[in-house]
């Protein structure tokens, strides 16, 4: 997935030992591990690998990879296709073929040949067919998922729900940050936002008492043609307009997505639709302007830059 992920736990009614936590730490951490080798575009083993090499074939899945793909199209629908996890053939073509541990051409990913013919057709989220009742998806035309965009945030949530409830805890994984129970200082969460134009200064301080906060920024990853990763799946294309895009919302795996397809959106229409989709944000555009969304009204933004 891109990352390093990070956990923190208290013990608010210091009932824990430091040992038990971190061995409730190392458990949860296993999940991050079970969504990357089920996930991976990269990985020629993963299930996501062996999906997309049966098109039309109704395959088998694992809850897991059910699930995610499930939200995916859920998050694609409520966009207009803005999030898309279809977008792998256009990311290939942009240089982004590469593991991001080794730098290793994806042994999973297509064969080049196919990517260099002409798309028949355009393929998108609506090609990918889930069917809870037999658990299996299906899909209708040959394609290439990514779920990068979201399978962060859903690990991160996984992990925070294996871990015992009476642990309050807060999890890192990149730009991604789920935040649950009382803050050991008995004070709102409080995670800072990158500023897109300086890496090692804070855009702003986000508080609010639970949750979580995902980023999506256009200056993390950089391809070999200096095109950054997100893409207009309409297009195939870097969008612009946006740096970065903070969401904040209950779940980590829907601030992730709604960030990714906020991004997409684009200034004229991201901060309406935030509005509709009941959540707050942070929008800085490529002109290093500040726009919050108070969708929820329940953020706090501490504004350093």
């Amino acid at each position: 997935m891109g990352t390093v992920f990070a956990i923190q736990l208290a013990d608010p009614a210091n009932e824990w030992s430091v040992e038990a936590m971190q061995a409730a730490a190392r458990e949860a951490m296993h999940i991050a591990h079970d969504v990357e080798r089920s996930c991976s575009r990269f990985d020629a083993h993963s299930e996501l690998a062996r999906l997309c090499a049966q098109p039309g074939l109704a395959v088998a899945t694992s809850p897991l990879l059910l699930e995610l793909l499930a939200l995916s199209v859920a998050i694609a629908e409520a966009s207009d296709g803005a999030f898309d996890p279809t977008v792998g053939d256009a990311m290939w073509r942009l240089g982004f073929d590469r593991a991001w541990q080794t730098q290793q051409r994806a042994s999973g990913s297509p064969d080049a040949r196919r990517l260099a013919r002409p798309v028949e057709r355009p393929v998108s989220w609506r090609d990918v067919h889930i069917d809870r009742a037999h658990g299996t998806v299906s899909l209708a035309a040959p394609l290439l998922l990514d779920l990068g965009a979201i399978a962060k945030g859903f690990a991160v949530d996984l992990m925070t729900s294996a871990l015992p409830e009476a642990l309050s805890c807060s999890i890192h994984a990149g730009g991604d940050v789920r935040c649950r129970g009382t803050h050991p200082d008995e004070r709102a969460w409080r995670v800072g936002v990158r500023d897109p134009f300086a890496p090692d200064a804070l855009a702003a301080v986000a508080h609010f008492a639970s949750g979580a906060i995902c980023t999506s920024g256009s200056y993390e990853r950089i391809g070999p043609t200096g095109a950054h990763h997100l893409l207009d799946p309409h297009t195939g294309q870097p969008v612009e307009g946006f740096r970065s895009v903070s969401v904040v919302a209950p779940t980590a795996v829907v601030a992730d997505g709604l960030a990714t397809a906020a991004f997409v959106l684009g200034p004229r229409r991201a901060e309406a639709w935030l509005e509709a989709q009941g959540v707050d944000a942070l929008l800085i555009d490529d002109a290093a302007a500040h726009t919050v969304v108070r969708g929820a009204n329940t953020t706090t933004w501490d504004h350093l830059a």
